[in-house]
């Protein structure tokens, strides 16, 4: 039986011990994505749609093709 104890505790400490490294690495890597997205900048790029001929689109429901391009 004092085996089984002494085992016990040491499965216990060592759960304590994961969770606690488990819980440091959430918040440490919680705060750097917070503190990456203040930086976030997002430069011009231009997009190009293209449809089959029985597909068209449409931005605005007026005018209709087959190719948009978003700039």
């Amino acid at each position: 039986m004092p085996n089984k104890r002494i085992w016990q505790n040491r499965s216990a400490k060592n759960l304590m011990i994961i969770c606690t490294l488990s819980a440091i690495v959430l918040i440490v890597s919680t705060y750097a994505w917070f503190v990456g997205m203040r930086t976030v900048h997002v430069t011009k790029f231009d997009v190009e749609i293209a449809s089959t001929d029985s597909l068209l689109l449409s931005f605005n429901g007026a005018v209709w093709a087959t190719e948009r391009s978003i700039s």
